[in-house]
C-alpha cells in the first residue's frame, strides 16, 4: 500500500508541475528528493524542524529559495549524498540570483537586497521618458551619478522614477530637512536601518554593514550638504563595492568617478501636458482645447518648463482661469528678470512662489511663514500649536487654506492622522520671510516647546503602548526633533530645553537611534553647569546609562546607572530611581558582577510593579531570570521568561521577545538541554533577520554554531559559525569572533571519522586553531574551557593525535596572526 501511494503521489506531484508553471526548479528537485526519501510534507517538516506551510510554499514555487539555516536543515533532514546536496545548493544559489526585468527600463544585475523605502508617487509621470531612459543607463555604467538642476524641476521626481524603475533595491535618503552636514551620515544609516555598534564610527558601520550587498543609494537634495555628501559618499563607495549611488543637487558633488547628468526643463508639449493633467485635478472639468491651449502655452513658456512652478500655477485654475494666470504671471516675471544677482530660470521659480504668496491673506502669509520652521512635516495639532498667535481657529482655517492653494502638501496618514509637508522651495522662501519679519526667534520657541511636550507625552506612555501603535507616533517626528535639537544644544539657542527634550527622548533612542541618541546626550551633558536643575542632570545621566547599555559600554553604563540613581533618590523620585536601578543592575550582571546585580534587578521588579511599568517589568524579569539560569534553577528561569514573553506580546513587541529567547536559550544550553536551546534561538534569529540587526544576528548564529556542535549537527555548526566569524570582523566584535573560531574547530575536530582522506588535515588545522583560541582568548577563556563546545574539541583533538605532536600544532596555532587564523578557520569551514 505504501509503494502504491507513494507511486500515486509522484504521478500527481509529476503532472502538477508540468501544470504550475509557477513551480521552480528547486521546488520540484525538493520535492523529488522528499518523495525518495518516502517523506510526506508533514514527516519532512517535522524533521527539519520548519513550518510545514513553508514547506509548501518552497516546493510550490511560491517562496524561490530558502534561508541559508533553512535549506542546511532541509539537507541534513533527507539525509543526502554530498552530490545530492551540492546539487540542491547550486539550484538554490541559481534561483536566488535576479531575474532579468521586463521593464523597459533596466540598470543591469541588481540582485536581492534589502526592502526598498522609496515613497510612493500619487500623480503621473509626464514628460521624461528619454530622461529616464539615459539615467538608468548611466547608473548600469557608473557607480556614482549626480543628477543636477535648478530648484524644481524634477530632479527627486525623476530619481524616484528610475529608482522604482530598476529594482526594489533602493534606499531613498532624504537630506533637505538636515539643518547643517552633521547629521548626514546618521540620515543614511535611518534610511538603511544602521545603528552605531561599539568602538566604531557611524560611517564605518555603514561601510561594514554594505560591504556584502549591493543597493542603490538616493541621496535626495545634498546642495546645502554638498561637501559632506561628497565625503560620505566617497568613502562608501571606496569601501562597499555593491554600492551604488545616485544624488540630486543644484551642484555637482566633485567627487572621483562622478558623472553629471543635468536635467532641463520640459520641453513645450511634455510642459503643456503636465499643466493638463494638474489643471484638471483641481477642476475636473479643465479641457485643454482651442480656447485654452495658447494661455496654457504662454504660462508653461513663462515658467520656462519648471515642473513645480507649473504644478503651482496649474492648481490655480479653479480660482483664476488661464487667462487670468497668464497676465498675473507675465507682470510678475516682467519686474524680476531685471534681478541680476540671480539666474533666469531661479527667477522664474521665485516668481510663481512670490505671486502664490501675494494672494494669500494676512493669516495665510503668518501660517506660511511659521510652518517653515517644521523639518520633517508634522500633525495638525503640531502645526496649530506653532503656527497660532492668537486663536487656534486662526491658524487651522489658514492651513486649510494652505494646502487648498497647494502650498502645504496632505497626506501620508500617520497612524490614523494627516500629516502636513511644506515642499523645500517654498519651505526655504517662507523661512526667509519669516526671519525678515523679525519672528524667527518665537516661532522656534514654540516650536521647541511643541516638540518637548511631544516627547515628554509619549515618554509617559512607552511603558504601556504596543510597540507598532507608540512606533507610529514617533518616527514621522524624528526629523523635527533633531532640528530642534540642533537649534537649542547646538546653535545654543535654549540649552534648558535642548537638555530637558534630549532626555526625555530616552525610549526614542533606544528604538530608532541609539549612536545618534548617545551624541546629543554627550552634548547636552557637556553643557551642564551649576545652574542646571538636578532633574535635569538626572534625566540626562539615566539617558546617558541606557545609550550606553544598548551599545555594550557596560562601564559607562554603570557609572553613569549610579549617578542618576543618587539624583533621582534625593529628588523623592521613585520611578527614576527604579529605572537607574534596573540599567545598574543589567551593567553588574553583564561584568560578571552577579551579587550585585541580582538585588538591584529585584528592587526595581517591586517598583516597576508598583507602579504598572510594563516594560520595565518585563525587563527586568528577563535578566532575573537569566541569573535563576546560571545558578541552575531552571524552573525559576522558566517561569521569569514565560512572564517576560507575555508582557512582550502586549505589548506586540517582537524585538523583546526576541530577547527572551536569546536569554531562554542559552539558559537551557546551560542546563544542558542543546535542542531546545537550538529551537529557541532559531526563532530569535528569525526576528531579527528580518529586523536587519547585524549585531544581534551574530551573536545568535555564534550562540547556534555551539548547540549544533553539542548536538552532533556538525554541518550546521559550520554553516553558522562562519556567518558569525564574518559578521564578528565586519562589526568589529573580537569576542564574537573567538567564539566563531573555537565553534568552527569543534565541528571539523569532532566530525565522526569517515572515508574522507582530508579528515586528519582538518583536525590539524582545529587544533592550530585552538592554539590560536588559547592564546588570544585570555580575557574569558575559563569560561570556555568549561563550555561544552571547548571540552569536546579538546577532547576530539586528544583521541586525534599523539600528546607531542598536538602540543606543536597547538604552538603553531598560538603563533598565527588574527588575520591568518581567520583565514584557516573560513578555509576549514
Amino acid at each position: 500500500m505504501r509503494t502504491r501511494a507513494r507511486r500515486g503521489e509522484t504521478l500527481d506531484t509529476l503532472e502538477n508541475e508540468r501544470r504550475s508553471p509557477a513551480t521552480t526548479a528547486f521546488g520540484k528537485l525538493l520535492r523529488r528528493h522528499r518523495l525518495a526519501a518516502g517523506l510526506s510534507q508533514e514527516a519532512l517538516a517535522e524533521r527539519a524542524r520548519i513550518s510545514i506551510q513553508g514547506l509548501g510554499a518552497l516546493e510550490r514555487g511560491e517562496r524561490r529559495t530558502p534561508q541559508r539555516e533553512t535549506l542546511a536543515l532541509l539537507i541534513a533532514a533527507l539525509n543526502l549524498s554530498a552530490e545530492e546536496r551540492e546539487s540542491l545548493v547550486a539550484t538554490a544559489a541559481r534561483q536566488s540570483a535576479p531575474r532579468p526585468d521586463k521593464a523597459s527600463v533596466t540598470a543591469g544585475p541588481w540582485p536581492a537586497a534589502p526592502s526598498s523605502n522609496l515613497p510612493l508617487s500619487l500623480t503621473s509621470f509626464v514628460g521624461r521618458e528619454s530622461e529616464t531612459v539615459e539615467l538608468a543607463a548611466l547608473l548600469r555604467e557608473h557607480r556614482l551619478v549626480t543628477l543636477v538642476g535648478v530648484g524644481g524641476v524634477g530632479k527627486t521626481r525623476l530619481a524616484l522614477e528610475v529608482a522604482t524603475a530598476i529594482d526594489a533595491a533602493a534606499r531613498f535618503v532624504e537630506l533637505a530637512p538636515l539643518v547643517d552636514a552633521a547629521p548626514v551620515t546618521a540620515a543614511i544609516a535611518s534610511a538603511l536601518g544602521v545603528q552605531e555598534v561599539p568602538n566604531c564610527s557611524l560611517l564605518e558601520t555603514l561601510v561594514a554593514h554594505l560591504q556584502q550587498k549591493k543597493v542603490l543609494l538616493v541621496l535626495d537634495n545634498c546642495e546645502h550638504v554638498v561637501d559632506e555628501t561628497a565625503r560620505v559618499a566617497e568613502k562608501l563607495l571606496r569601501g562597499a563595492a555593491g554600492v551604488t549611488v545616485l544624488a540630486t543637487s543644484r551642484e555637482v558633488l566633485r567627487v572621483a568617478g562622478e558623472v553629471v547628468y543635468r536635467l532641463e526643463p520640459l520641453a513645450a508639449p511634455a510642459a503643456v501636458e503636465l499643466f493638463a493633467e494638474r489643471a484638471r485635478a483641481a477642476e475636473h472639468r479643465f479641457l485643454l482645447d482651442d480656447g485654452t491651449a495658447p494661455a496654457v502655452a504662454a504660462i508653461c513658456a513663462r515658467l520656462d518648463g519648471i515642473p513645480l512652478a507649473i504644478e503651482l500655477a496649474a492648481a490655480r485654475v479653479n480660482v483664476l482661469g488661464v487667462s487670468a494666470i497668464a497676465e498675473r504671471l507675465e507682470r510678475r516675471l516682467s519686474v524680476l528678470s531685471r534681478r541680476p544677482q540671480a539666474a533666469g530660470r531661479q527667477q522664474t521659480m521665485r516668481a510663481a512662489i512670490e505671486w502664490s504668496y501675494d494672494l494669500l491673506d494676512d493669516a495665510e502669509r503668518r501660517t506660511f511663514e511659521r510652518f517653515s520652521v517644521f523639518a520633517g512635516g508634522c500633525r495638525l495639532e503640531s502645526a496649530v500649536s506653532v503656527c497660532s498667535r492668537e486663536r487656534e481657529t486662526d491658524a487651522f482655517e489658514a492651513l486649510a487654506s494652505l494646502v487648498d492653494k497647494s502650498l502645504v502638501v496632505a497626506g501620508g496618514d500617520d497612524g490614523g492622522a494627516r500629516r502636513y509637508r511644506m515642499l523645500e522651495p517654498f519651505r526655504e522662501y517662507a523661512r526667509e520671510k519669516l526671519l525678515m519679519r523679525g519672528e524667527l526667534a518665537a516661532t522656534m520657541e514654540r516650536y521647541a516647546q511643541t516638540y518637548l511636550e511631544l516627547a515628554r507625552g509619549l515618554e509617559a506612555v512607552y511603558e504601556t503602548t504596543p510597540d507598532p501603535q507608540w512606533l507610529s507616533q514617533v518616527e514621522p517626528e524624528l526629523q523635527n526633533w533633531r532640528a530642534v535639537l540642533e537649534w537649542a544644544l547646538g546653535g545654543r539657542a535654549d540649552v534648558t530645553t535642548g537638555q530637558r527634550l534630549c532626555g526625555s527622548l530616552h525610549p526614542v533612542w533606544r528604538e530608532c537611534a541609539e549612536g545618534e541618541g548617545r551624541r546629543w546626550v554627550r552634548l547636552a551633558l557637556e553643557l551642564v553647569d551649576e545652574q542646571t536643575p538636578s532633574d535635569i542632570v538626572a534625566a540626562l545621566k539615566f539617558a546617558q546609562a541606557r545609550m550606553a547599555a544598548g551599545l555594550i559600554e557596560n562601564d559607562l553604563a554603570l557609572e553613569a546607572a549610579g549617578e542618576a540613581l543618587a539624583r533621582y533618590v534625593s529628588l523623592g523620585d521613585h520611578l527614576g530611581a527604579a529605572r537607574a536601578q534596573y540599567f545598574a543592575g543589567l551593567a553588574c550582571s553583564r561584568q560578571g558582577r552577579h551579587a550585585e546585580a541580582e538585588p538591584l534587578l529585584r528592587e526595581a521588579l517591586a517598583t516597576a510593579r508598583a507602579l504598572g511599568r510594563t516594560r520595565m517589568i518585563g525587563d527586568a524579569l528577563r535578566w532575573i531570570a537569566a541569573a535563576d539560569g546560571r545558578v541552575g534553577n531552571l524552573a525559576a528561569a522558566r517561569a521569569g521568561y514565560a512572564e517576560s514573553l507575555e508582557v512582550c506580546r502586549a505589548l506586540e513587541s517582537e524585538a523583546g521577545a526576541a530577547r527572551v529567547m536569546y536569554f531562554l536559550a542559552e539558559s537551557e544550553f546551560a542546563a544542558g538541554d542543546a535542542e531546545a536551546a537550538a529551537r529557541h534561538a532559531t526563532e530569535a534569529l528569525g526576528i531579527w533577520r528580518a529586523r536587519d540587526n547585524a549585531q544581534m544576528v551574530a551573536g545568535i548564529v555564534a550562540n547556534l554554531a555551539a548547540y549544533e556542535v553539542a548536538l552532533g549537527r556538525y554541518d550546521l555548526a559550520r554553516l553558522h559559525a562562519r556567518e558569525a566569524l564574518t559578521l564578528a570582523r565586519s562589526l568589529r566584535v573580537e569576542q564574537l569572533g573567538m567564539r566563531a573560531i573555537l565553534n568552527l574547530a569543534a565541528a571539523a575536530a569532532c566530525e565522526p571519522v569517515t572515508a574522507d582522506d582530508g579528515m586528519d588535515q582538518r583536525r590539524a588545522r582545529a587544533a592550530r586553531l585552538l592554539g590560536f583560541f588559547d592564546a588570544h582568548g585570555a580575557d574569558w577563556q575559563s569560561e570556555a574551557a568549561e563550555s561544552v563546545v571547548y571540552g569536546r574539541l579538546v577532547e576530539a583533538l586528544a583521541r586525534a593525535f599523539p600528546p607531542d605532536e598536538l602540543r606543536a600544532l597547538r604552538d603553531a596555532g598560538a603563533a598565527l596572526s588574527e588575520d591568518a587564523a581567520v583565514a584557516l578557520a573560513l578555509d576549514d569551514a
